[in-house]
């Protein structure tokens, strides 16, 4: 049994589901009947959350948080959840929706939602060009999910090579007098030094509120 947390981004996640009796699952199923090419739209809590049930899936049924909407013949699916999961759409759910600690829409309220139908050619033209927009999307994020661990290592990099003198090579430092010590964490410039933390500072602690 899933409810409106397992529909999101536009599709079906079968995690975090509960499991119910054989007996409990054939009665909650002869009440919405699941099958691809079906409509699900989240009207409780998180409303207008909507996802079409694909061809291969695992059997499932609904908690009463999801709706189960399923289109006649010359309504492509596809539309009709990107048109509840439209700014327009999605704005009317929330203006009808009841409650007061947690706000939904009756299923006789949402039956008189007014969806705007092209003719089918035009509603596969709209659902093409939306998955191409929406894949393109999807591309960018995960471009830019790739962005802060290269900016940290290129970070990591920059710091390394300060710290090895290759920045300031030529310019911050003319030869040594050798009195240095080579450490095994670099190979600096001769007329570096290397010190320990207590050689250029005082080092101490905030106050130790609970000693033990």
């Amino acid at each position: 049994m899933l409810s409106a947390r397992n529909i999101d981004g536009g599709k079906i996640h079968f995690t975090d589901y509960r499991l119910i009796s054989e007996v409990d699952f054939e009665r909650e199923n002869r009440r919405s009947q699941i099958a691809p090419g079906d409509v699900l739209l989240t009207i409780v809590g998180a409303i207008g959350r909507s996802a079409v049930v694909p061809k291969e899936c695992p059997s499932f049924t609904l908690q009463r948080s999801v709706a189960v909407i399923k289109p006649e013949s010359g309504i492509n699916p596809y539309f009709l959840s990107y048109q509840f999961s439209s700014p327009l759409t999605k704005s009317w759910l929330l203006d009808n929706a009841k409650g007061t600690a947690q706000k939904g829409i009756y299923l006789n309220k949402l039956g008189t939602c007014e969806i705007i139908l092209p003719p089918l050619a035009e509603q596969r033209r709209i659902v093409a060009k939306l998955d191409s927009l929406f894949a393109r999307t999807r591309r960018a994020r995960a471009e830019l999910a790739r962005i802060p661990p290269l900016v940290e290592h290129y970070k990591q990099a920059i710091l390394a090579a300060a710290f090895r003198g290759d920045l300031t090579m030529g310019t911050a430092y003319q030869g040594g007098d050798g009195d240095h010590e080579v450490s095994p964490l670099w190979a600096t410039p001769a007329s570096w030094r290397w010190r320990r933390v207590t050689q250029v500072g005082d080092v101490s602690l905030g106050r130790q509120r609970s000693p033990e």
